[in-house]
Formats: structure tokens, C-alpha cells, sequence
């Protein structure tokens, strides 16, 4: 990894070659080419600014629920200070009467109107104006003179001796782990078991100890760059036809650090970095885990998300705004963080937000498709191991596209190639809209009844749910990648004998996670046999397969011990508190006969005694408070042996 040559072989060389990927995908259809906005409606109302008197997150998310309950979809949120969400104009003028609301604005807001504001309600202020309302005054934004590449590639495999692996489930989805930082780019949102994508912006501060403090940040420097960051992240948001992920944005605004990083090497992060995330607070074996750490332990929300950290290096004095070996702008595939200097290189800070939607596309594994990056067509990538198709080195297709081109063209008209869209998980094959990582029922499992035949005609039926999930076969980026799923459990539902379907319970009292445990109740008549039938639906409204049982429900107080008189007086119970059973032995019964207890709950289950006297060894112990059923077996004369069920309370005998 001494130059950018021999770093970009390296990435090639880790590719597999083994798993090209040639057959045609559907992917997901891409919003009309047009000048970056993000969208100004929604189907729960139009986009408003909701300024925040909150200090704390938990403060924040009591207004996000606010938002919620009023029918609105919050889309955006700056921690902890404010949110963009989809509201009607009716609860926007509810939430705006909330004490820890400043004010509800759907139009360009004055910061002038609110007086003296903290750093993050001025900051919040400026996304909202030049992002969603399209006021930004944007400095001209251009390539380098004479045309010039980003002459390395500046996706970068992780270095193998900072993987590790684990399995797990955590707040990425189902069969995560705390490595798993930004997967697959399906940002649907509620579609998933997580519903948010969390982007921490580090603003790293030279102190002069060890290097010499020639670069200062400015609060306005850092506002741009939060905003810019914003609008390159919200940019993928708009070319994802369903998405409803929310995009939270935390910032840490000044982290001390000896070193001075735009004086030094790319790749001397592996010191500064680390150095940024002592500071923080955050440790781990080396600086990649560090971060990983930070991103998954620094999440203040309740939201599972996808993580990344967007570290700014100032730039702005040196003389080519590159890292001194000439490095600029690079993302590690696939996380857990990407770097940015503030000028960009010779692209010059205009360009911050088009090269921050470049480098996200990394993030989620996209590889570079222009010349100079040394890409080949044979190259593949991602969850779902596509093909670098529209490389320049190649002979497949040229199209414009965010990870090729290297001008703003696809950026303000969003272009994103198919190869680019399968690369981050969008590919569809069969379209319908619901991308082939996701495109699975649930499993469900329904327990086995304790018995299926019983005298409760209240029976209780348990089970649980788990993701049908797509196999990871990312070419070599992680050793072994992670099989996930981000679907969730929405609904379980149960019916009897082909009746209307109806709901059973979430175990802990929701339906929110990807595996979830259920339950349900029946009420049934007496002396019936019911087939029952199951099945789970999963937030992209697939069903599982359904399960199927049958229970069988006895007559209770339907004594007949099929004999001379059929006189439930036959029957006798012995001693107070626990009991004996036996038959009457005064009757003149002929033939043999066994008598045995089933489904008690205490003891003796499946105890029997055969013919008279019935009280001897071994005798079923019976608790008087319990119901059971109880099975007579017996041979009379012209009889076949056969085994009658009859359900009874022993203690009212």
C-alpha cells in the first residue's frame, strides 16, 4: 500500500472472478432524470421543518412519536434539534402548539425570526433552506482543470487484518453483527426491521502537539459540509423509488487530534483515526473496530439503522486540498467510515455533495466505473455479487452513472446504472418491486400442542417466526459476509376450520422485530374436532407457508362407562385434597378392563391401572383443581377392545 497503483491492484486482485454474474437483472425503476431536489410530498402530507427546544434524543424521539401518532411520516432528523417529516397541515399545527417545538415551517425559515440559537438549531436551519427548499448559494462547482480522473480507485476493500468474524443478530437486521455497517442500500424503511440510516459527521481538529496547526475549522465551513453531506446522502433517498428510510444525522463538531491529517498520507488514518476515536471515548483493537464500535454504541435513537462516519479533513489552506501522497475523497466498501477533505482535491468544495453520494455508493459496495480507477467488467461485487458491467476498461455497456462518470451530470440528472444498482442490492429480478434480498416469506414454526386431544375447550397455541434470508455471497470483502435480513414480522394470523382469518398476539407485545415469538387462544364448543391453520406476513406483505394442527376437544361430564347402566355413580373418588379413581366395585361388570389418565399437569400423566381392584399399584395421582381426560379401555363380550374419552372434574365426583 505504498502508492495509489499498487493499492488499486490490491483491490482488484481480492475480487473473485469466480462468481460473474452475467444473466439480465430487473432492477428497481430509477425517478425521472432531473436537477437534485428532494421530494416536497408524500402521501401522509407535505414536507415540513420541525425546530426543536430539545437537548436530548430521547427528548427528540417523544416528538417523532408526536409526529407518528398524528398520521405523519417523519423523513429526516438532526440530532437532537430538529426534523424534516410528511405532515398535513392540520397536525402540523398540533405538533407546533408542543412546548419543545419552537415552530413548524413548510416554506425557506428566517433565522433572524427565532433570536439567539444553539449551533445545532442554526445548522438545522441551513439544511433545511439550502437542501429542502433549494436555496442553497452554491459556489460553481466544476471538474479539475484539463478533465483530470480521480486517479485511484477510491472504493477500498478493508485491509484483511481488520476483518473479523462473529455471527449474531443486532439492530442491522437478522443474523448481523457488530462488523455489519451498511450491507445492502434497501432503504424502504418501513419495509424493514430497521428504519433508519444513521450517518455520524466527525469534525477532526488539529491541536499543534505533535503536528503543526495549520488548518482551523470555522463554523460556517462546518454548516456547508453537514448540509452538503446531507443533500449527497439524501440524493440515493430520491433514486429509490419506494424509500421511507429516515436519515438521522448526529455531528461531532470538534474532536481534538495531535496529528494534522491533510499534511500526511491517505493512509495514515490507521493513527489519526484512532487518535479521533480515543478522544471520543471509543476503544477496540485497532481503529476500524474502534469506529465499528462507535458507530454501533454511539446510536442514541431507537431505531435500528445501517451506520457509517463521515470524517471531514480540513483542507482549506493546503495548496492541492489532496492527502499528501494525492489522495482526496475515499470509502472503505462497505464501511464503517468514509473521508472527505473539505476542497475535495482539485474538485473544489462546491462538489461536496456530489462526491459525498459517490463515495455512500461505496459505502454500500459499489465499485468505481471510470478508467482511471483501473476497474475491469470482470470485477463483481456486493450482497448479491454484480458485475462491474459498465466499467470504462471494459466491453459491456456505457452508461451515465454516479459511480462512472466524474462530472455532476449524473448527479443532478440521478444516473445509476443497473450494474451499480445490483452492486448496492436493488436489483429485482422478477418485478415486483420488492428487491431480491428481501423478496422472501417468513418461517413459521407452530408448537405442538401439549395435547391434541383435551377436555379445554380454551386451548393455547404458541409458535414463532423467523426471516427467510438471502444468502450473502459478497465475492470476498468479508470473511464469511453475513446471510441478513432487515424484514420484520407485521402479523400473524390463525383460523378454525376454514373460518375468517383473525389475529394472534406478539409474545412481547409487538410486532417490531424479524423473529417474534406468538400466541393465541381458542374458544371452542365441547366434543368437536377443529382443524387450525397458521400463517405470518412479513413487512413486504408476503404470507409464509401455512402451518396446520388439529385438536380434538372431549365431552366434559358425559360419563358412560358402557356396561349394564351407564350410572355415573360407577365412578368414585377416595381421599380430600388429592384422589383416587376407580369404577364402583359392587357393579356386576363383565369382561376386563384398564383405566388411564391423560393430560394431567401435575403427575401421573398417563398412569394406569388395570382390572379390579382398581386401587391398586400404580394409581394415578390427581389434583382436584384440574380438568382431565380419561380413557376406558375395556372388552365385553361381543365388543371389540376400543378405548372410550370422557372428560371429567375428578374433586366434583
Amino acid at each position: 500500500m505504498q502508492n495509489r497503483g499498487s493499492r488499486a491492484a490490491r483491490a482488484r486482485e481480492s475480487l473473485s472472478l469466480a462468481r460473474l454474474i452475467v444473466s439480465l437483472l430487473i432492477v428497481l425503476a430509477a425517478s425521472p432524470a432531473a436537477a437534485f431536489l428532494p421530494p416536497r410530498s408524500a402521501p401522509e402530507g407535505e414536507r415540513a421543518f420541525v425546530l426543536l427546544s430539545t437537548a436530548t434524543v430521547e427528548e427528540c424521539e417523544s416528538v417523532w412519536r408526536a409526529v407518528e401518532a398524528e398520521g405523519g411520516r417523519v423523513a429526516s432528523v438532526l440530532l437532537p434539534s430538529s426534523m424534516t417529516a410528511f405532515l398535513s397541515r392540520e397536525a402540523a399545527a398540533r405538533i407546533a402548539t408542543r412546548q419543545d417545538v419552537i415552530g413548524v415551517s413548510f416554506g425557506p425559515v428566517d433565522r433572524a425570526r427565532y433570536g439567539e440559537l444553539t449551533r445545532e438549531q442554526s445548522v438545522a436551519i441551513r439544511v433545511w433552506n439550502d437542501i429542502y427548499m433549494g436555496l442553497a448559494n452554491h459556489p460553481v462547482a466544476h471538474e479539475p482543470e484539463g478533465g483530470a480522473r480521480r486517479d485511484y480507485a477510491c472504493g477500498i476493500p478493508v485491509p484483511e487484518e481488520y476483518r473479523r468474524s462473529a455471527d449474531g443478530i443486532g439492530k442491522k437486521g437478522y443474523g448481523a453483527n457488530d462488523e455489519d455497517m451498511s450491507e445492502y442500500m434497501i432503504l424502504d424503511g418501513l419495509g424493514s426491521q430497521h428504519g433508519a440510516y444513521h450517518v455520524y459527521i466527525v469534525f477532526p481538529e488539529s491541536n499543534g502537539v505533535l503536528d503543526p496547526n495549520t488548518e482551523n475549522w470555522t463554523l460556517s465551513m462546518k454548516e456547508f459540509r453537514v448540509a452538503e453531506c446531507t443533500e449527497g446522502i439524501e440524493w440515493w433517498f430520491a433514486r429509490y423509488a419506494p424509500a421511507r428510510m429516515i436519515l438521522i444525522t448526529s455531528v461531532e463538531w470538534t474532536v481534538p487530534t495531535p496529528w494534522e491529517p491533510i499534511t500526511r498520507p491517505h493512509n495514515f488514518d490507521v493513527t489519526w483515526v484512532d487518535d479521533v476515536m480515543d478522544s471520543l471515548g471509543y476503544a477496540g483493537e485497532n481503529h476500524f473496530d474502534k469506529v465499528r464500535n462507535f458507530n454501533n454504541n454511539r446510536s442514541p435513537t431507537s431505531a435500528d439503522a445501517w451506520l457509517n462516519t463521515v470524517f471531514f479533513v480540513n483542507s482549506n489552506v493546503d495548496a492541492d486540498g489532496c492527502f499528501s501522497d494525492g489522495w482526496f475523497d475515499y470509502s472503505y466498501l462497505g464501511g464503517p467510515y468514509l473521508v472527505m477533505t473539505s476542497d475535495n482535491g482539485g474538485w473544489t468544495y462546491g462538489n461536496t455533495d456530489y462526491l459525498t453520494a459517490h463515495e455512500t455508493g461505496h459505502t454500500f459496495y459499489a465499485l468505481d466505473e471510470y478508467a482511471s480507477s483501473g476497474c475491469t467488467d470482470t470485477e463483481t461485487t456486493g450482497y448479491l455479487n454484480v458485475a462491474n458491467g459498465n466499467c470504462e476498461n471494459g466491453g459491456g455497456t456505457s452508461e451515465l452513472c454516479i459511480m462512472r462518470n466524474n462530472n455532476r451530470v449524473e448527479f443532478t440528472e440521478g444516473h445509476v446504472c443497473p450494474f451499480t444498482r445490483g452492486q448496492i442490492g436493488w436489483r429485482d429480478t422478477d418485478g415486483d418491486s420488492i428487491p431480491d434480498i428481501v423478496d422472501h416469506p417468513p418461517l413459521l414454526t407452530l408448537d405442538e400442542p401439549e395435547d391434541t386431544m383435551t377436555c379445554d375447550p380454551t386451548p393455547i397455541f404458541t409458535g414463532s417466526v423467523i426471516p427467510e434470508v438471502e444468502p450473502n455471497v459478497n465475492p470476498g470483502w468479508w470473511c464469511p459476509g453475513h446471510d441478513i435480513s432487515v424484514n420484520s414480522v407485521s402479523s400473524v394470523e390463525y383460523r378454525v376450520d376454514g373460518g375468517a382469518w383473525q389475529n394472534a398476539s406478539p409474545s412481547d407485545g409487538n410486532w417490531d422485530e424479524a423473529d417474534e415469538g406468538f400466541g393465541f387462544a381458542l374458544a371452542l364448543a365441547p366434543a368437536g374436532r377443529y382443524g387450525i391453520e397458521v400463517r405470518a406476513r412479513n413487512s413486504r406483505g408476503l404470507y409464509s407457508a401455512i402451518a396446520t394442527d388439529t385438536i380434538s376437544i372431549l365431552p366434559y361430564w358425559d360419563w358412560n362407562d358402557d356396561f349394564e347402566d351407564a350410572d355415573i355413580s360407577d365412578w368414585t373418588r377416595t381421599q380430600s385434597g388429592s384422589a383416587s379413581i376407580g369404577l364402583d366395585g359392587t357393579q356386576a361388570h363383565g369382561g376386563s378392563w384398564s383405566l388411564r389418565i391423560i393430560g394431567s399437569q401435575t403427575a401421573g400423566h398417563g398412569a394406569t391401572a388395570t382390572s379390579r381392584p382398581l386401587f391398586a399399584e400404580p394409581m394415578p395421582f390427581l389434583d382436584l383443581e384440574q380438568r382431565y381426560a380419561i380413557q376406558f379401555w375395556f372388552r365385553y363380550g361381543s365388543f371389540n377392545e376400543a378405548w372410550l374419552l370422557r372428560c371429567g372434574h375428578v374433586g366434583l365426583f
